[in-house]
């Protein structure tokens, strides 16, 4: 019974940590919405930066063995991939929150065959399960993806941990060569 009490906690002390993660980064996107340069973030950009990537990747996915730099370059264009329009774009938790492996299929956000299945996100008690079918591009770049990443999670730092919010930001920044935000990217689909 105290076991089970002890991986209750931590549970709810992971959560609670998520919770906080995303607050934070919410606040920051406000922030920085205001004091970012008036380089505008537009869908030639990225674009762009998907263009360079997929050329880079694609080199890169060629390679028998990858050195830590070279699997989060690869990395890096599956995140600008899920932030391109060609799925509906969700908040950096929900992908964060993907495992590849050891998944629990009522707790765990997940891939199966040709679907991205969100058991963990902000309003899930509201809209439940929710399925995102991937197009063929994601689907394989994913495919190959699970194949390179040595963990567990779907996204992960240069140590190969889990990312967490604060380094997702920070690879986007990195990506765009300034301070952006996920809500930013979204606007920008937005706009017709």
């Amino acid at each position: 019974m105290e076991e089970v009490k002890e991986d209750i906690k931590e549970e709810v002390k992971e959560e609670v940590k998520e919770i906080k993660e995303e607050i934070i980064i919410e606040e920051e996107d406000s922030e920085e919405e205001d004091t970012n340069d008036n380089k505008e973030i537009n869908k030639q950009t990225i674009n762009n930066i998907l263009k360079d990537l997929k050329n880079r990747s694609k080199y890169l996915l060629k390679k028998k063995e990858l050195n830590d730099i070279e699997l989060q370059e690869i990395q890096e264009y599956l995140i600008m991939l899920l932030y391109s329009d060609i799925i509906p774009i969700r908040k950096s938790m929900d992908y964060i929150n993907i495992k590849l492996k050891n998944i629990d299929n009522d707790k765990d956000n997940y891939i199966k065959d040709n679907k991205l299945i969100f058991n963990k996100y902000k309003t899930f008690k509201t809209y439940g399960k929710q399925i995102i079918l991937l197009p063929t591009i994601l689907r394989t770049l994913i495919e190959k993806w699970k194949l390179i990443n040595p963990t567990d999670y779907f996204l992960i730092d240069s140590n190969k941990n889990k990312l967490n919010s604060v380094k997702f930001t920070q690879r986007l920044n990195k990506l765009f060569g300034k301070n952006i935000s996920v809500n930013k990217i979204s606007k920008q689909f937005k706009k017709k």
